[in-house]
C-alpha cells in the first residue's frame, strides 16, 4: 500500500532515477511484459522489412535498400525500431541491451501468458529467432544483430557467428538439458491447448482463405498473383 511504498521509497529512489507507480503487486512486471511485446514485434519486423528492401535491391527490382529518411518523414517506422535500423545501416551489432537479454524478456512474458493459457504466437516467433542467434554465438551482441540470420552465411560469419553450433547444440540439448540456458518450448502434449480454429479467423485448414468470394478474389486472380510472386523471386 502507500504506507509500505513511502517507507521504501528512499531504497526506490536509488535504483531508479525514473519512477511511476503502476499499480498493485506485479502491476510493474505486467507493464514491462506488455512493452517488451510489442517492442519485439516492432523490432523483429523492421529487420524484416529492411531484410525485404535489400533482397530486392539485389535482385534488382529496387534500386536500393530501405531509405530511412524517407520512412521517418512518412512516420512508417515505429519508434522501437528506428534505432535498430540506424545500427543496421551503421553495420553496427554490438549493444548494451544484448540479444540474450531481449530473450530473457520475451521469456519472462511467454511465462506469464502460459500461466494463464494465451497464446502468443509472434512473441514465440521473436524468441525463435533470439534463440537461434545466441545458438550460434551472437547470445552477446545488441539486437540487431538478428539482421544476420537474414544476411549471406560469408556476411555474418565476419560478423562472428558460427553456423556449426547450430547443428552441433541440436544434437546435445533437448527441453530436458541441465545446460542452464531456458527453452521455451511446449510439449508436443500440450500443443493441443494452443491450437487455434483457424475457419473461427476465416481461413480453411490449408491457411488459405475459407471463402475467397468474401474478398473479391477468383481463381484467376489467384493464378495471375502467382505468376507475380514468381517473377519477384
Amino acid at each position: 500500500d502507500n504506507k509500505d511504498i513511502a517507507e521504501d521509497w528512499g531504497v526506490i529512489e536509488a535504483l531508479a532515477s525514473d519512477i511511476h507507480q503502476a499499480g498493485g503487486i506485479g502491476s510493474a512486471q505486467l507493464m514491462r511484459a506488455s512493452y517488451i511485446l510489442q517492442m519485439s514485434a516492432a523490432i523483429t519486423s523492421a529487420i524484416e522489412s529492411e531484410a525485404l528492401y535489400r533482397g530486392l535491391a539485389e535482385a534488382k527490382t529496387t534500386s536500393r535498400g530501405i531509405d530511412l529518411d524517407v520512412h521517418l518523414s512518412a512516420g512508417t517506422i515505429a519508434p522501437q525500431a528506428k534505432s535498430v535500423l540506424e545500427a543496421i545501416e551503421r553495420g553496427d551489432f554490438e549493444g548494451q541491451y544484448s540479444a540474450e537479454m531481449l530473450m530473457s524478456d520475451i521469456s519472462a512474458a511467454l511465462t506469464t501468458a502460459d500461466e494463464c493459457e494465451v497464446s502468443l504466437p509472434i512473441a514465440e516467433a521473436a524468441f525463435s529467432l533470439l534463440e537461434l542467434l545466441c545458438m550460434v554465438g551472437g547470445a552477446d551482441k545488441g539486437v540487431s544483430a538478428i539482421n544476420l540470420l537474414y544476411e549471406t552465411e560469408d556476411k555474418s560469419v565476419a560478423q562472428g557467428l558460427d553456423w556449426s553450433l547450430a547443428e552441433q547444440y541440436d544434437h546435445e540439448h533437448g527441453d530436458d538439458c541441465d545446460c542452464g540456458h531456458h527453452h521455451h518450448h511446449h510439449d508436443e502434449d500440450d500443443d493441443e491447448e494452443y491450437e487455434l480454429d483457424n475457419r473461427s479467423f476465416g481461413f480453411d485448414d490449408e491457411f488459405g482463405f475459407a471463402d475467397d468470394d468474401e474478398f473479391g478474389f477468383d481463381e484467376d486472380d489467384e493464378d495471375d498473383s502467382d505468376r507475380r510472386l514468381s517473377q519477384i523471386q
